[in-house]
């Protein structure tokens, strides 16, 4: 129980369409998608509309997007085509937009016995993924607490590993040991961004702080991690072909930490993910 009838989503490439567009489009041009499989559609132009029908119950619901990065989202309630709540919110919107004050974009759905419907405007200089799902409320809130906890646990794990080793880089001084801590800390914070951790308790007032975060904090990571591997192996010594190797890395993702801090986020998130694949791989 809790799933909806449907989830279907509609391209807007110009991203003029207004609601009354959407809903009336022809039906062709809506393309059905399942909870189970979460839509990706990957960099995409303009805007991109999702269609919820959602049944009659008589207990309360949240619809979740469980996808935090979105730029801007738009979401409309209706009932028997009238709109009975809109909502504007999006990681360039602050926190207080939302809702649901939660890490991913939540929308109440309340106790009904006539099917409603639920419209949303996606638009984002990122990637679009669009995992849905339409849930019961204390359903939702017994597995988030499941979910919160684990992602408490391993920030709490990163925080012991990261001091952990900065109390051994005061005591030995061997700055291997500071390149480790640097790789852990960036590691952490790219997982709890990607979360919609970091936005929700660091800060939910500024949320233009999203549009430079992201492309520069992987840089972060791919440099500190390449130092690190550097420095743990003595690379310059024993390895000088894969010491300029990760020379160039770590110069292709300064390269990308100026880019995005230029405010090209979508490449520089490009840039990231093409250097990821290889320098995890190669270390």
């Amino acid at each position: 129980s809790g799933n909806p009838v449907g989830f279907a989503w509609l391209a807007d490439k110009s991203g003029n369409l207004s609601l009354d567009k959407a809903m009336s489009a022809e039906d062709s041009r809506w393309q059905s998608f399942s909870a189970e499989q979460p839509l990706n559609l990957g960099f995409s132009e303009g805007a991109v509309w999702i269609r919820a029908d959602i049944p009659a119950s008589p207990e309360r619901r949240v619809l979740e997007l469980g996808y935090p990065m979105l730029d801007y989202v738009d979401a409309w309630h209706l009932t028997d085509g009238e709109v009975i709540a809109s909502y504007r919110t999006g990681d360039l919107r602050p926190f207080s937009a939302r809702p649901v004050h939660h890490r991913n974009f939540l929308f109440p759905v309340p106790a009904t016995d006539r099917q409603a419907t639920m419209y949303l405007r996606l638009e984002t200089s990122g990637s679009i993924l669009v995992p849905m799902a339409l849930k019961e409320t204390d359903v939702f809130l017994r597995e988030d607490q499941i979910a919160f906890g684990a992602q408490a646990a391993y920030a709490g794990i990163i925080i012991a590993m990261a001091l952990y080793n900065l109390f051994i880089f005061f005591a030995v001084r061997q700055v291997t040991y500071l390149w480790y801590v640097l790789t852990v800390v960036a590691a952490g914070l790219n997982l709890l961004n990607f979360q919609g951790l970091l936005f929700q308790w660091l800060w939910p007032q500024a949320p233009w702080i999203n549009a430079y975060f992201t492309g520069p904090m992987v840089g972060f990571g791919i440099i500190f991690a390449s130092i690190f591997t550097v420095s743990l192996l003595s690379l310059q010594r024993y390895s000088p072909r894969s010491f300029q190797f990760f020379r160039i890395v770590c110069l292709l993702a300064i390269i990308g930490v100026v880019i995005g801090l230029s405010g090209f986020y979508n490449l520089s998130v490009t840039w990231a993910v093409v250097i990821v694949p290889v320098v995890t791989p190669a270390a």
